[in-house]
């Protein structure tokens, strides 16, 4: 048997009962251990980006943000990634600002950032057009 180091699994939380969304998998997987003390981390799960947060950024925020800037979309990307997802980072013992990138943000976080970028096309008076829940996204 196996050490336990590190074990996730999704579930669902309902009435101070936690039921695993795969039961049988969980529990084999947890049968290949060895028994010991663990600590239960619980922590909600967070939904990832979507295709059409992503598509409604690169399809009508930043193209309509283009035609009036005449920046390309690649780079706007990188103009709002350095104004709105800065990273602080060490090197060589001096503190520096770089670029973040939208891969780990979450729908919520990505929704924010698209919120910035709309604002701030508000503010050199680009009117966006709102995002369109019945399209259907290719």
């Amino acid at each position: 048997m196996k050490k336990l180091d590190h074990f996730q699994f999704p579930a669902h939380l309902e009435g101070g009962n936690l039921k695993a969304n795969n039961s049988r998998y969980t529990h084999g997987m947890l049968s290949m251990y060895e028994a010991c003390d663990v600590i239960v981390h619980v922590e909600r799960r967070r939904r990832g980006k979507s295709r059409e947060q992503l598509g409604y950024l690169y399809g009508v925020v930043y193209p309509e943000i283009s035609i009036h800037t005449g920046h390309s979309v690649e780079e706007l990307d990188l103009i709002f990634k350095a104004k709105f997802l800065k990273n602080k980072v060490l090197w060589r013992g001096v503190d520096m600002i770089v670029p973040g990138t939208k891969a780990p943000l979450t729908s919520n976080e990505l929704a924010e950032f698209i919120t910035n970028v709309i604002v701030e096309a508000g503010e050199l008076e680009i009117e966006i057009p709102p995002a369109d829940k019945a399209y259907q996204f290719r």
